[in-house]
């Protein structure tokens, strides 16, 4: 459990939820040009695979409770439309509840394989892109 002192403001039927914000600005294939918010976060690592990513917490949590993330662009603007090519969706490995208990989360960014097919396929966002992550994760075994 992480052993912290937290902003108690939070109202939630589960005990002792912990949020954490990550925003990382992307370079060249994918890569971690900078990291912009990152409270509660050692590090955001690009994995040699297209679109993984590995963020080290500086705390073991119990379990990952929630999770959502945008992409922007460099404009600010979020990543969406209305072709399957220009949406970015977000996954997990089966291993997160392993991965959050010794204090890491794996991110996997993916798109359509096109505008015909929609098949997720794994991928890095353009250079000077934004990715935003929450994750609310559990400080309790309660």
């Amino acid at each position: 459990m992480a052993s912290r002192i937290f902003y108690d403001r939070a109202k939630s039927l589960e005990r002792e939820p912990v949020s954490l914000f990550v925003k990382f600005t992307l370079g060249a294939s994918g890569a971690v040009a900078s990291t912009n918010r990152a409270k509660g976060v050692t590090s955001v690592t690009k994995e040699s695979a297209a679109g993984l990513y590995t963020i080290t917490l500086q705390d073991k949590y119990n379990e990952l409770l929630g999770f959502s993330g945008i992409i922007e662009n460099a404009a600010g603007v979020p990543i969406s439309g209305n072709s399957n090519t220009g949406m970015i969706q977000f996954g997990m490995p089966t291993t997160v509840l392993t991965d959050v208990q010794a204090g890491t989360i794996q991110v996997q960014l993916s798109a359509p394989t096109s505008d015909a097919d929609a098949t997720p396929v794994a991928s890095n966002a353009a250079s000077g892109d934004v990715v935003r992550l929450m994750f609310v994760l559990a400080n309790s075994g309660v």
